[in-house]
Order: C-alpha cells, then sequence, then structure tokens
C-alpha cells in the first residue's frame, strides 16, 4: 500500500531536495549583549578562483541520460498491465529532476548521500556511490501531491549504470514504499523504471528509488508523473 501522511493508504502497482554545502563559520561571540551590544557577526573573505575547465567529452558521454519514453511504448506498458482499469496516458502532470528539484504543489526530490548533484548545463543528475554501510546507502525519495480529483499517474523514473563495468550484466534497483518492495533488473547504461500511483485525493505520495547490487556506482535523471485517462 502506498503511504500519505495523515490519511489511509491508496493502492498502487509497480512497474533527494538540493545537497547544500555550508561553510562553517566561527560562532558569533555568545555573551549576553549578542548583536544588541554592538558586537558584530564573524565574516569569512573568500578571494576568487577560475572555475575548472569544461567536462571532458568522455565524461558528458557517460553522464547522458536514457532517451525518453515515446507515447506509444507508454500506451504499450499500460496495455501489458490492465488497458480497461488504466487507460492511456494524456499529459505531463509533473516533471523533476536535479536542476528542478521541486515544483510547488506538484512535487519535490530529496537525496540520501549522494556523490555529486550536477545542475548546471550541459549536466543534469545526482550520481551515487556505494556506501560505507548498509545504514547509509544512498537513495532518491520521490513526493508527488496530484491534484484535487486524484486519478491515476504513470510515473517514469529515469536511472543509469556505467556500461564499462561488465560485472554483474544486470544491475538491479529497488523501490520501496513504507514495507512494500519491488525490484527491477536492469541492463547497463541508461534505463526507466515505470510506478503506477493509483491517488485517493490531493495527498502526498513518497517513495524511494536506490541501487542495491553491491558495489555499483549509478545515476539519478529524473522523474516524470504523466496522467491517465
Amino acid at each position: 500500500m502506498w503511504h500519505r501522511t495523515p490519511y489511509p493508504s491508496p493502492i498502487v502497482t509497480l512497474i533527494g531536495v538540493v545537497a547544500i554545502l555550508t561553510v562553517c563559520l566561527e560562532p558569533i561571540v555568545s555573551s549576553s549583549g549578542g548583536l544588541s551590544q554592538g558586537v558584530p557577526p564573524k565574516v569569512l573573505l573568500f578571494r576568487g578562483h577560475r572555475t575548472p575547465v569544461p567536462a571532458s567529452e568522455a565524461v558528458k558521454a557517460a553522464l547522458v541520460p536514457p532517451r525518453p519514453v515515446s507515447v506509444d511504448m507508454k500506451r504499450k506498458l499500460l496495455a501489458g498491465a490492465d488497458a480497461k482499469l488504466l487507460g492511456s496516458a494524456t499529459r505531463t502532470y509533473v516533471q523533476l529532476t536535479p536542476r528542478q528539484p521541486y515544483v510547488e504543489n506538484r512535487g519535490f526530490l530529496n537525496f540520501t548521500h549522494p556523490d555529486q548533484v550536477l545542475a548546471h548545463p550541459p549536466f543534469d543528475v545526482v550520481s551515487f556511490y556505494p556506501p560505507t554501510s548498509p545504514p547509509d546507502r544512498p537513495s532518491v525519495r520521490i513526493t508527488i501531491l496530484p491534484d484535487a480529483r486524484g486519478g491515476r499517474y504513470l510515473l517514469d523514473v529515469a536511472v543509469g549504470t556505467p556500461v564499462g563495468v561488465r560485472e554483474p550484466h544486470i544491475r538491479t534497483f529497488q523501490v520501496q514504499h513504507g514495507p512494500r518492495v519491488q525490484e527491477f533488473g536492469v541492463e547497463p547504461g541508461g534505463q526507466h523504471l515505470f510506478v503506477i500511483l493509483d491517488a485517493e485525493g490531493p495527498y502526498w505520495y513518497s517513495f524511494g528509488i536506490r541501487c542495491i547490487t553491491p558495489g555499483m556506482h549509478w545515476d539519478f535523471y529524473s522523474i516524470e508523473a504523466t496522467t491517465l485517462s
């Protein structure tokens, strides 16, 4: 069952916002007077440095997202699931990426233990590397707020794993919501994971995505929610 707070969970079929780097400043003098006594805060002075040279073509090629899924392919996916129940894909409700991790009243992303967030052209990707221990396993949490009518949505999650690493040939991704877990076995490179959300109304629904193949680096590109008629 999908989880929403604080209401009961809806029925679903299974087919992180921006990491912020904080520079620590020396603490302000903690006297009883504080700023009211005219004590200014500490200020750090940085001398500017030029940004690094642009990424190589090899790096750019390694971080290319998977090709978009056509409308016809989405229709085939839905027909394979249950054409009478689900209908067909109509329009994009919301799309979330590292460059746009939040859309008001539509959805947002949370990244847990990302290695890097590249949100400047030509990149739009979050990269994750193998954790040092299971509790620190990196993941993306995707939260969607349907419209007032609720309804059904096809969620398309674009992810990727390295193509230069032969073993294992099949990489395993996990979609989790509360106690419910679904695993996807995908080949190297950019891939799409699909989730069908049957929403009861305008409540927040969230789930986590992560790669559980041991020692595997992986990338997250986007989540697109498409309304179903």
